[in-house]
């Protein structure tokens, strides 16, 4: 009859207002997302300039959290259009005279005086496993909040550009713990230190930060290097010289004139420079190179087939337990 129609025809509107709400949340969270992206990944990749590991490692984790939050809040958006629509399509046999709604005439009377007073409609549409992505949903975004929270207070604390004093005060630190752990080599004729990770950490933190003289200096070189085309435009000649010369500007802008700390930033900054560039120094080998460590290779597996009484060795200079078998 007219007056059943006109009740359903005024839930469908209800029903499709909130469908209308949901959808613009969507396009809300999903705009959020991109946004999120765009401004958070440009700031840790400065944090990666800077070489401030820290905030890179929290921003991250930042990041990654709130992309988690959108992405179930988007999960759920989706969840209710679809059960709306469902409700909608029903509705829309009821109309048509097709289908019944599941509690006869009294639901819908219900649900009409819940539109008139202006109450939501998203619980008619809601069933349990949605209750529970509810509560993960609130749960992420206090997580998140937590974790975000932590990483601006630490980028109110890391992020800002240090003092010269504070940069040479930390470089003397890192190499008077060099200095304090030195061993002297007498096969090189050197001073030997063991890598200390901490210490190695704060070097690099150092001598990466591309707001400063020595970060920009490294910076440069690796585009130089990147850029120079085939690799033989770049020799091990080239790569001495500018190890050489990171070594005598760092002393020289920091004052130090002593033998054992100009040997720690020497060792220093061999173990920061040359990862940075392990394909330019794979490519420096010549095939003739490869073929004498290829022609090696082959050498010692053959030695490892032959047993040494084969070999002529004295049982007094073999090892009371046999050594393991090499890969």
């Amino acid at each position: 009859d007219r007056a059943r129609v006109k009740k359903i025809s005024k839930l469908l509107g209800a029903l499709r207002s909130s469908l209308d709400r949901h959808e613009e949340k969507i396009l809300s969270l999903q705009q959020e997302r991109a946004t999120i992206k765009e401004t958070m990944g440009k700031e840790i990749r400065r944090w990666e300039r800077y070489a401030i590991g820290r905030l890179e490692a929290l921003g991250n984790r930042a990041m990654a959290m709130v992309l988690v939050r959108i992405s179930a809040a988007l999960d759920l958006e989706f969840e209710y259009c679809h059960c709306l629509m469902n409700t909608m399509n029903r509705l829309q046999l009821c109309l048509r005279g097709k289908g019944k709604l599941a509690g006869g005439e009294e639901y819908v009377d219900g649900l009409v005086k819940r539109v008139e007073a202006r109450v939501g409609l998203d619980d008619i549409v809601s069933f349990p496993e949605m209750e529970v992505k509810l509560k993960e949903c609130s749960s992420l975004s206090t997580e998140a909040e937590k974790i975000v929270a932590a990483y601006k207070e630490a980028v109110e604390r890391l992020g800002g550009k240090e003092s010269f004093s504070a940069r040479k005060a930390k470089l003397l630190r890192v190499l008077d713990k060099g200095d304090s752990t030195a061993q002297w080599d007498d096969v090189y004729g050197r001073y030997w230190r063991e890598d200390d990770e901490t210490a190695s950490a704060l070097f690099r933190s150092l001598m990466l930060d591309e707001r400063h003289s020595e970060g920009q200096l490294i910076k440069r070189w690796r585009a130089l290097i990147n850029n120079a085309g085939p690799a033989a435009a770049v020799s091990a000649d080239a790569v001495s010289a500018f190890f050489s010369h990171f070594v005598r500007q760092v002393a020289r802008r920091y004052s130090l004139d002593t033998e054992r700390a100009i040997g720690a930033l020497d060792l220093l900054t061999a173990r920061l420079v040359y990862p940075l560039i392990t394909d330019v120094l794979f490519d420096l080998h010549s095939s003739e190179d490869r073929a004498i460590d290829a022609q090696f290779a082959r050498r010692t597996r053959l030695l490892r087939s032959v047993s040494p009484d084969k070999l002529g060795i004295s049982s007094l200079f073999l090892p009371r337990c046999p050594p393991p078998s090499s890969p």
